[in-house]
């Protein structure tokens, strides 16, 4: 069997591990997910004093990683479809995990995901495969954005991923 993979084209390769870990992946409902967020005090200004958070902008459909007050990745995004009344919520939170091959269900989908890394209640930073590169950054999220996750391009995530630790302060904003 392993020389039959090895034998197989990249994409076949692709297919093939995606599925085994779709078979695998846990599955995340989304309105079942804790709620957690940053300590009550927390406000825009003390996160930013701390040095190292992320930057979710709804507005420039960006986030940014900030280190030590420097802005060390910035990626296109697409937040909550605000014509479905999904908006993606405003507010300073905390990652509070850091997963891998998740399903997330909500009402009316169920999307696989390789990277997810929820910051309040059942919203989170995940990748999504199934929106084409040019979707990200623009006004997609005003008419067909997300059930109110931020989503960034699959080439993307694995970095920020591996950037992030849990804990991080995530500052989401107009």
């Amino acid at each position: 069997q392993q020389a039959a993979l090895q034998n197989a084209s990249a994409a076949q390769q692709a297919a093939t591990q995606q599925a085994a870990a779709k078979k695998s992946a846990a599955t995340v409902t989304i309105d079942e997910a804790a709620p957690v967020t940053a300590p009550a005090n927390s406000t825009v200004d003390s996160v930013k004093a701390g040095g190292t958070y992320i930057d979710v902008n709804k507005t420039t459909q960006t986030l940014s990683l900030v280190v030590g007050g420097q802005v060390t990745y910035i990626t296109p995004i697409v937040t909550g479809n605000v014509r479905a009344g999904h908006s993606t919520p405003n507010g300073v939170y905390n990652v509070y995990a850091k997963q891998t091959n998740r399903v997330l269900k909500g009402p009316n989908y169920e999307s696989f995901v390789k990277y997810w890394m929820p910051f309040y209640k059942g919203y989170g930073i995940h990748d999504a495969n199934w929106r084409s590169s040019g979707e990200f950054g623009g006004t997609t999220y005003q008419t067909s954005g997300s059930h109110g996750c931020v989503n960034i391009p699959p080439a993307n995530m694995p970095s920020l991923f591996a950037a992030v630790a849990v804990g991080t302060p995530v500052i989401v904003h107009e």
